[in-house]
């Protein structure tokens, strides 16, 4: 059976549309073919976006190079190819909002390559949850095509526009976290660093800190409109 063909089958265990997975039905079990060897479809408590990104970091990571790659709010496939010729194919499903279900086929088999590439996966998505942990629930993310200086001293502007005053500020290596506080009990959280596999230039995440939950969404919108007002003055 033609690999792509193969992914056809296997992918009718991930449903074709935006919907819930019944409750009832268990996953695919692994499966094997002359053709090459699949894993079973693992969900993943994490929105589809998230692991989109996280897949292709771990790719990179086990050094398989991305060949092609299509994508939309369901989820999406990614083709990639080692340098030992392997080639590794990829779908990702929005089952529900906050889960994602990750299907990973390699040819010619290879358990081993399977295996790490699925474990560098986990690993890539428990630094996310880390990250989320870290900032908590009130928090966006964006990412901007400029270097990290410019970008610190933007976000030191973007804190006193807002009547905040810079409390922490603390470099290591390429990444730099910001504390600002008002007297109004608002805190704003900023951290910036490189971007992951598939951004480029600069990651951005603006936490409201201890900003009451009820004023930290339109909080985070003005944090945000402000700190690219800074970054490009042009558009103001």
């Amino acid at each position: 059976m033609k690999p792509e063909r193969l992914l056809l089958v296997l992918a009718a265990a991930l449903i074709p549309a935006c919907a819930s997975r019944e409750a009832d039905t268990p996953p695919p079990p692994s499966m094997r073919s002359d053709a090459g060897v699949v894993s079973e479809d693992q969900t993943y408590r994490v929105p589809v976006g998230r692991a989109w990104k996280a897949m292709l970091a771990a790719l990179e990571s086990a050094d398989c190079r991305v060949q092609g790659r299509r994508r939309d709010e369901c989820g999406g496939r990614i083709v990639a190819r080692r340098e030992d010729g392997r080639r590794v194919l990829v779908l990702v499903h929005a089952a529900e909002r906050q889960l994602s279900e990750i299907l990973i086929y390699v040819e010619p088999p290879d358990r081993a390559l399977l295996d790490s590439i699925r474990l560098r996966l986990e690993e890539k998505l428990s630094l996310a949850k880390a990250r989320s942990d870290l900032f908590g629930d009130n928090s966006v993310e964006a990412s901007y095509d400029i270097d990290l200086d410019s970008a610190v001293e933007a976000a030191e502007r973007a804190c006193r526009a807002l009547g905040l005053d810079v409390t922490f500020s603390q470099r290591r290596e390429d990444r730099v976290k910001i504390e600002a506080k008002g007297l109004d009990d608002r805190t704003l959280r900023v951290s910036l660093g490189p971007g992951d596999a598939e951004t480029d230039g600069i990651q951005v995440m603006l936490s409201a800190g201890s900003t009451p939950a009820d004023q930290a969404k339109d909080f985070l919108h003005q944090a945000r409109k402000e700190l690219e007002r800074q970054l490009f003055p042009a558009a103001k």
